[in-house]
């Protein structure tokens, strides 16, 4: 009551926001807490348990206090904002209950507490279990429940003495309580086991509404939210895990409740690829990429061409891109032919060697292209001399430039467009050409 009457006076701000949050709460889902109990009475009931239920939810300044603990500001992202207490007669009746709430409702990870076979040092016994979609409850909303018998509930509530004692530093009593916690600890196995049906390389985690998400490994917040949806994904902003904000880097772990935030309009960037784990995801984002990008780098394909058209002496593209109306023997539509010019833009096809692909210009014996290059890289206007019976145009290398400096023993590489490339025989670059694709060529 002293907290309740005083939380309004210390912190007026807060205790507003949180009045404000627990009323939107309310009109949303109801007063569902009786309706809930009354249905795991019945149920338990059925399975021949005999139990009490209390329900409880969060007072205002303990809302408070956690809220600030986590980091959070809001209280749907508390897990036991509103909580059952189920009250049975015996010890192993408490664990039959559990085992039967885990049959109905969904339990998260890494929120079941034993605190009946290890007591807290002042003396609190209860299975604590954190449970999404129970019978009775609206969706998205966690309910803990706290079960125990009869002796540890009196405890729990009216254990003034040990609590008291244990809060003013009694000092005996703390004592003995560390001294059977630490015997009782003693007890636990020093490693956690990996079920043998879970996947040694997967984690699960959970969606705010409870929902289970199957992922690899080491996934970060972002591979969550391409996995629920690829448009979430697309939209992703922020994460909340577990109630705080992480950064996208962070790892997800078994058992984490992810929340993402999201923007109205999708903002994806090129760094996100480096962050996803998952191979679809990553697909999905590149094939954003390049749809969001494609026109820019249709302009940035059609310009290259042009420059090289232009260098050989031939025509600029025409609007309907006439030129790679037929592509390595293939007709191909007009969004096939902006394809190729984006590929150009992207830099995943080389301009240079785009001719080799166009019948237009690699069909046609008189062409300017044809021409230029006679003119400019005939064999016999070079003193060089190819071991072979086929005329075939030839040009120095830029990388090694044998023709500058003292001459030096050669070695010729013939391109795919049927050109020779001639390099010092100590070149570099031709240490992991093909051989069938290596010429014999000496000076004259």
């Amino acid at each position: 009551q002293l907290e309740s009457f005083s939380f309004p006076v210390a912190y007026p701000t807060d205790a507003v926001r949180i009045r404000e949050q627990l009323e939107e709460l309310k009109e949303r889902c109801g007063d569902f807490l009786p309706e809930a109990a009354k249905e795991l009475v019945s149920f338990l009931r059925d399975e021949g348990v005999d139990a009490r239920i209390e329900g409880r939810q969060k007072q205002d300044y303990s809302i408070f206090r956690k809220m600030g603990e986590k980091s959070i500001t809001h209280i749907d992202d508390l897990y036991d904002l509103f909580a059952l207490r189920v009250i049975v007669p015996s010890d192993t009746a408490c664990y039959q209950v559990l085992g039967l709430l885990h049959r109905i409702g969904h339990p998260v990870p890494n929120r079941f507490k034993d605190y009946i076979a290890f007591p807290k040092p002042n003396g609190y016994q209860s299975l604590h279990t954190t449970l999404a979609h129970l019978p009775g409850v609206p969706d998205g909303i966690f309910i803990e429940v706290q079960i125990r018998t009869e002796a540890m509930h009196r405890e729990s509530e009216y254990g003034i003495a040990a609590h008291w004692s244990y809060k003013e530093g009694g000092h005996a009593l703390l004592a003995a309580r560390r001294a059977q916690l630490q015997k009782a600890l003693s007890l636990q196995p020093t490693a956690e086991r990996r079920s043998a049906t879970t996947p040694a390389d997967h984690i699960f985690v959970l969606t705010p509404k409870g929902d289970v998400i199957e992922l690899p490994e080491r996934s970060t917040p972002l591979d969550f939210a391409f996995q629920v949806h690829s448009n979430l994904g697309l939209a992703f902003k922020a994460a909340r895990v577990n109630g705080m904000i992480v950064p996208m880097r962070y790892e997800l772990e078994n058992g984490d409740v992810v929340d993402i935030l999201r923007h109205s309009d999708p903002k994806p960037s090129p760094q996100w690829l480096t962050l996803l784990r998952t191979a679809p995801a990553r697909t999905r984002l590149r094939r954003f990429l390049a749809e969001r990008d494609r026109p820019r780098f249709i302009d940035l394909g059609r310009a290259s061409l042009n420059r090289e058209l232009k260098s050989h002496g031939l025509p600029p593209l025409d609007p309907d891109l006439s030129i790679l109306k037929v592509f390595d023997g293939k007709k191909l539509s007009l969004a096939e032919r902006e394809d190729i010019l984006m590929m150009l833009g992207q830099g995943s096809m080389k301009t240079s060697g785009v001719f080799t692909h166009i019948d237009a210009v690699r069909h046609t014996a008189s062409s300017p292209l044809q021409k230029k290059k006679q003119q400019i890289v005939r064999p016999g206007s070079l003193p060089l001399r190819l071991e072979s019976d086929i005329r075939m145009p030839v040009r120095f290398a830029q990388c090694c430039k044998p023709d500058e400096g003292k001459r030096a023993p050669l070695i010729g590489v013939v391109n795919r467009g049927g050109e020779v490339r001639v390099h010092r025989s100590d070149c570099r670059m031709t240490k992991n050409v093909n051989p069938e694709r290596r010429m014999r060529v000496r000076w004259i």
